[in-house]
């Protein structure tokens, strides 16, 4: 014996899971999306770390006030350094559009501020955002003089 009612409901589980199946797909795509920012922000904030560290360790302006020695930056130093240093790491290899930002330099002349901006490429969404998703780190460096 058939059922009017069963025969027009055959199919809408089909539906259903198709449905499901597509809903499932966007948040695992949103989610690699994310992670994929997440892992090329982490680089780029390393490669911010080690460059500040690098250029505040090769200047070598010192300044004698007193008695205590203080290392003295100017922005053209520390762009210069930052640079140097990122050409011989062969980090702009390793990043897309890697590029010095504007806040590289140094306001007090006492510390090395660094400034990084890339783009991360996010899977699966490249139709959308074809450069990728701008991200940028900062570090802050500074050298002490001991005896």
């Amino acid at each position: 014996m058939r059922y009017p009612a069963h025969d027009r409901e055959q199919g809408s589980i089909s539906l259903l899971l198709i449905g499901l199946c597509a809903l499932l797909l966007l948040i695992a795509s949103v989610t690699i999306g994310i992670t994929q920012v997440y892992i090329e922000k982490s680089k780029l904030q390393a490669l911010a770390d080690q460059t500040a560290s690098a250029v505040a360790n090769s200047v070598e302006t010192v300044e004698l006030n007193g008695e205590a020695p203080q290392v003295i930056f100017t922005d053209s130093q520390v762009s210069e350094a930052t640079r140097t240093f990122l050409t011989d790491s062969g980090a702009y290899d390793q990043f897309n559009q890697l590029a010095i930002g504007p806040a590289t330099g140094s306001s007090d002349n006492r510390s090395a501020n660094v400034e990084l901006t890339s783009y991360a490429r996010v899977p699966m969404v490249s139709l959308v955002l074809p450069e990728g998703v701008p991200i940028s780190a900062q570090s802050t460096a500074r050298s002490r003089l001991q005896q």
